[in-house]
């Protein structure tokens, strides 16, 4: 008996050791079936160690602790969640993100507004921008109300990606012209070419002068108001205005220096100043003789078209606003007459 006592303990102790270092205690091993003699052991087969695992807090029996078609040792690799069956919660597990091609690290993996899951259940590419190939990615087209299937359905102004060849052969319209043509005549391929009405407006246009002859001010000096008449002229001009229409949309571009002359108190002042272009970027429409544009931070939002053809397009608008210049404040008025050529 007195022999038997240390030989139980020994085994005891024996039992307690953990041999190969794996950090894990034996009765853990035990319970699940690993073996404490080999640091490299891997049991499940799914390329992490069991040690490993048990510090991921992955199931070292189950090559695939979440189930989601993806082992744990591919996990890793990938920088994926082995804890989680869809790491950028998508709402697509991480194993069929592999199928799909998709980037299971990135929910929306071509960028273009929608999640792979949503992408998923609109039957879109979820790695193609732009599924249709009419010009507009998927997410834009969502807002529009548009179908991202659909190659005909969309808006011009939305498209700003190429093209697909599908696309530029098509004839949305059925007015016996393909796509691309339209596109390359400057004409809507949406709308049939008997119904169309092109305005002569439409296209870029390069500022060519913005000037204000016989102009009147006022200032106010030690409390006494003193009139003055002034010019205005532009150069450097360095200025484009592009007007499309579906929707009816104007893009400025630019700047130009204004060089304004006048007198105050028998002294003749000359001073410049850099503007961005004098119309301004926003929806437009032009009825008769006059333009209107749904905002301008420089001068009024009407114009007065005077001459519009192919080639040329003059408009004025009168002007009443405060400018400093030779450190004076001027309220000026006067009419301002924009010169611009086409593009």
């Amino acid at each position: 008996m007195k022999n038997l006592i240390p030989l139980f303990l020994l085994l005891i102790i024996l039992n307690s050791c953990d041999k190969d270092s794996q950090e894990l205690f034996n009765l853990i091993e035990q319970s699940e079936n690993t073996d404490s003699n080999n640091s490299e052991l891997d049991t499940d087969n799914d390329g992490v160690t069991d040690e490993d695992e048990n510090k991921d807090g992955t199931d070292p029996t189950n090559a695939d602790s979440d189930n989601d078609g993806v082992s744990d040792g591919e996990e890793k690799t990938d920088s994926t969640n082995p804890l989680i069956p869809d790491t950028d919660n998508d709402g697509v597990n991480d194993g069929d993100e592999k199928i799909d091609g998709t980037d299971p690290n990135n929910e929306d993996t071509d960028n273009d507004g929608i999640t792979d899951g949503e992408e998923k259940a609109n039957k879109t590419n979820p790695l193609i921008v732009d599924t249709d190939g009419d010009g507009v990615i998927d997410g834009t087209e969502l807002i529009n109300s548009t179908d991202p299937l659909s190659n005909c359905s969309f808006l011009l102004a939305s498209q700003t990606v190429d093209t697909s060849e599908t696309w530029n052969n098509l004839d949305c319209d059925a007015d016996g012209i393909i796509n691309i043509d339209e596109v390359n005549a400057g004409t809507n391929p949406l709308i049939a070419d008997e119904a169309e009405v092109k305005s002569p407006l439409l296209g870029t246009w390069v500022l060519v002068s913005a000037t204000i002859d016989n102009g009147t001010a006022t200032t106010v000096v030690n409390n006494q108001t003193y009139p003055l008449e002034y010019t205005a002229n532009s150069t450097n001009e360095n200025s484009t205005a592009t007007f499309t229409e579906n929707p009816n949309t104007i893009i400025s571009t630019g700047e130009y220096t204004t060089v304004i002359n006048f007198s105050f108190l028998g002294t003749d002042y000359t001073e410049t100043i850099t503007s961005e272009s004098p119309l301004s970027s926003g929806d437009w429409s032009l009825e008769n003789d006059t333009l209107k544009l749904d905002a301008n931070d420089t001068v009024n939002g009407t114009y007065r078209v005077i001459s519009l053809t192919d080639e040329t397009l003059v408009i004025q608008t009168e002007v009443n606003r405060i400018v400093t210049t030779g450190g004076v404040d001027l309220d000026t008025k006067g009419t301002l007459v924009i010169t611009l050529a086409k593009q």
